[in-house]
């Protein structure tokens, strides 16, 4: 029997809810072929994973071995547009919205999450949203971005905040938008994390 969330919305209803949200973006071509050539990019997902890691001082393996496809595919069609600029010559270069972050210790989990979460202060992934896998680069990223567009009074910010939370999971996205409003503004330096 199908799961239904408490709006009475099965996990399939969401998902096709969440493609209304976004066209796949015009760089993956109109046609299949295309698609699938950009789309290879993801076979390197996580060797560029590792190389942000390594330039911002963490040695540790990133993978994506318990990642499940469509999710990849969704946080690639989501981010991957809005991760690079076009230079006037034609070429595409990584957008690095903080290009001097290092990291400060060898704790890979806060360190991460200290990441997303000034990346989210910055309301800007660039090429970081390959790191969106890991739940503490995720856990500080949603909540810095929440904590902005609360600190700005945005709506629309806060409704993009929704729609990133249901690009990574639409079928928890209320529990991540509840987690995000209770722990909003705490100052108690300990990890952020939510339970995804």
């Amino acid at each position: 029997m199908e799961e239904k969330d408490v709006y009475g919305r099965s996990e399939k209803d969401l998902y096709d809810e969440l493609e209304s949200f976004y066209t796949i973006p015009k760089e993956l071509g109109n046609n299949e072929d295309e698609r699938n050539i950009s789309l290879g990019e993801l076979y390197f997902w996580e060797d560029d994973a590792n190389d942000l890691l390594s330039t911002i001082g963490l040695d540790q393996n990133f993978s994506l071995e318990n990642v499940d496809k469509d999710r990849k595919e969704r946080i690639f069609r989501y981010y991957h547009s809005k991760s690079q600029k076009v230079l006037e010559d034609g070429r595409k270069v990584d957008i690095d919205p903080i290009p001097n972050y290092r990291a400060e210790s060898n704790d890979y989990e806060v360190e991460l999450n200290k990441l997303g979460y000034e990346l989210g202060k910055h309301l800007n992934l660039g090429m970081y949203y390959r790191l969106l896998p890991e739940k503490s680069f995720r856990d500080g990223y949603y909540l810095g971005k929440f904590e902005t567009a609360i600190e700005l009074d945005d709506d629309k910010l806060i409704l993009e905040v929704a729609r990133e939370l249901q690009v990574y999971d639409a079928a928890k996205k209320e529990e991540y938008l509840e987690y995000l409003c209770n722990n909003c503004f705490k100052d108690d330096n300990i990890k952020i994390s939510l339970k995804i």
